[in-house]
């Protein structure tokens, strides 16, 4: 049988679903809910996810977005926070289909006048996908580490033995700051009201602004409200200390895996580790409910501090590459400036910064 390559629309969405539940390699950034959230958030933009049938079956895909703009259009699979894009697969899929669904993606490029085009790799790509996606024609790559913790299996799933079990896989010193935590007096809660992302964002926004950091709009906490249920596709905690909120952690569930998404701090707080005791209750509640893995999310390569604390946190760590392309015949990359990428592609990936810098 042939690979026929489509475009996601309404009239595949149920295959699609079908396809995200059979592939042991999809992530909650592939699924349609986390689609029309981008859609929602990012302006001026066409989302295509390509799809490669087999059979009247999907057996791979590639999701996109296309910034548009009178200076030039971008694609990312796929942008906002360096959300995980790349092939979705089925296991022993054909390379033919990867073949055919790049074959369509250079002719996007052309076609919609793209001058950046960046392919970020799902963490759980397999091998072969990552051997097509090294066969483009890339201009340069850019590095994150991705960093999950393989969650115990716990039997009886009691608060001891999952406690015992967990501890086994953590870092002594992650052990001592939970015990700090602890005695610290923290509460945590686990609230089952949406109308507490208004706080989450609150709390978010302050985080990232003593940090120099970007927060995320509240938009996508407003669409998390109208897409997902609570305890059920996200959670959320919060540490509490005489009435004061201390810290609070965002996560989101989807399929084996729970993903660590906004953690706040409120640095009064900071050194009497309330995050620390929040990220073990959650870990607590994932075992419980049977999930297996829990995703830190990307780490760049020189936050070496984060990246020292989420592997505490027994993780397994490796890197996943950012493919990008430059079209250099109709953009020339020295008379950029951050700013007016970061103005002009919001939520966007171009090139890495440090590339104007130099």
């Amino acid at each position: 049988m042939k690979v026929v390559i489509k475009k996601l629309n309404n009239t595949c969405i149920a295959d699609y679903e079908r396809f995200l539940k059979k592939s042991d390699n999809s992530m909650f950034y592939h699924s349609n809910s986390y689609r029309k959230i981008l859609k929602k958030i990012c302006s001026n933009v066409e989302d295509i996810y390509l799809l490669a049938y087999l059979d009247n079956e999907i057996i791979a895909a590639l999701p996109m977005f296309i910034k548009k703009s009178r200076f030039g259009n971008v694609v990312n699979s796929l942008p906002f926070f360096g959300s995980n894009g790349g092939f979705i697969s089925l296991k022993n899929t054909q390379k033919s289909a990867f073949n055919c669904l790049i074959q369509e993606y250079k002719k996007i490029l052309e076609k919609k006048k793209i001058i950046f085009s960046t392919i970020i790799e799902s963490p759980l790509s397999r091998n072969y996908e990552k051997e097509v996606l090294n066969s483009l024609n890339y201009t340069l790559k850019d590095e994150r580490f991705s960093q999950i913790t393989k969650l115990p299996i716990c039997v009886n799933k009691n608060s001891s033995e999952i406690d015992e079990e967990l501890f086994k896989i953590f870092h002594h010193k992650t052990r001592n700051m939970i015990r700090k935590a602890e005695k610290n007096n923290f509460k945590i809660v686990k609230v089952n009201d949406p109308q507490k992302l208004k706080l989450v964002y609150k709390l978010h926004c302050e985080t990232l602004k003593r940090k120099g950091g970007v927060s995320k709009p509240w938009i996508f906490f407003k669409e998390v409200q109208t897409k997902f249920k609570i305890n059920k596709d996200y959670m959320i905690y919060f540490a509490l200390k005489n009435d004061k909120i201390a810290s609070s952690l965002l996560t989101f569930n989807y399929k084996e895996y729970v993903e660590y998404f906004v953690p706040t701090i409120n640095d009064k707080f900071k050194h009497e580790q309330p995050l620390s005791l929040i990220i073990f209750n959650a870990m607590k509640d994932s075992v419980s409910n049977a999930y297996k893995f829990w995703n830190w999310g990307g780490t760049w390569v020189n936050q070496k501090d984060l990246f020292r604390f989420k592997s505490r946190w027994g993780t397994i760590n490796k890197k996943y590459q950012y493919h990008v392309y430059a079209n250099l015949r109709k953009i020339n990359i020295s008379n950029l400036e951050k700013n007016f990428l970061l103005e002009n592609y919001k939520f966007f990936y171009t090139i890495p910064f440090n590339i104007l810098e130099n």
